[in-house]
């Protein structure tokens, strides 16, 4: 069992990498926010507009754009909460995780999304809500389970987003990256299946942790000029 004290957690080199890079994802989303403001231009044609060629480029760069500073915080503020609960909790291969929840969730939205404009990070939002939520479930161990529980009472009511309820929401974003998620979740589950907490015995000051490892998601979009535009 691949164990590590607690007090080494902050000092991991895969935990402090994953943090620096989540918080670099997000300083670069408030970074091309700000200067779209700032030079009054938009950049939503840039977003993944689904099967035509130049929307392929969206699958790269439609989860950096949005619409407004409200899109943004909601967000940029979930992928903080997970990306840091993936990271910790199943920190291995957190990286590896995010990285194919970014591009699989672009792709499969690039191949069954609207004819319209689809920007916004609400596919990464919802994979790593898939991801952590179902390798949980899968793995069936009280540490895991424990995790996905909670993840279900924060944002419990993110299924709700999967439904086309309104036009303006990309809900092909919602579903696609909750669907990757899953996906992630059944093939990453025999690399956690040693997740567990340790009880420390009596002799030990320090509680000692098994080395876990998971991951989460969301996203958003909007039409062509010519068009309204929505978003997710």
């Amino acid at each position: 069992m691949d164990a590590i004290e607690s007090s080494k957690l902050s000092n991991d080199p895969r935990t402090l990498k994953g943090l620096r890079v989540l918080g670099a994802f997000i300083a670069l989303l408030w970074i091309i926010k700000s200067v779209e403001i700032a030079l009054d231009i938009q950049l939503f044609e840039l977003g993944v507009y689904p099967r035509t060629l130049e929307g392929i480029l969206g699958i790269f760069f439609s989860p950096l754009l949005h619409a407004d500073i409200f899109h943004l915080l909601s967000n940029s503020i979930p992928i903080a909460i997970m990306g840091i609960l993936l990271i910790l909790v199943y920190r291995k291969y957190a990286l590896d995780v995010f990285v194919l929840i970014y591009l699989f969730s672009g792709i499969a939205l690039w191949l069954v999304g609207r004819s319209s404009y689809h920007i916004g990070a609400s596919g990464v939002v919802y994979g790593l809500f898939g991801f952590i939520f179902f390798i949980g479930l899968f793995l069936n161990q009280n540490s895991s389970m424990l995790v996905s529980t909670a993840l279900f009472f924060l944002y419990g009511g993110i299924f709700y987003g999967i439904f086309p309820d309104r036009p303006e929401v990309s809900w092909e974003a919602h579903l696609t990256g909750l669907f990757v998620g899953f996906v992630l979740a059944t093939i990453f589950k025999k690399k956690y299946r040693n997740v567990q907490i340790e009880i420390p015995n009596k002799e030990n000051v320090n509680c000692n942790f098994t080395k876990p490892e998971t991951n989460f998601v969301y996203e958003y979009k909007k039409d062509r000029e010519s068009e309204p535009k929505s978003v997710n």
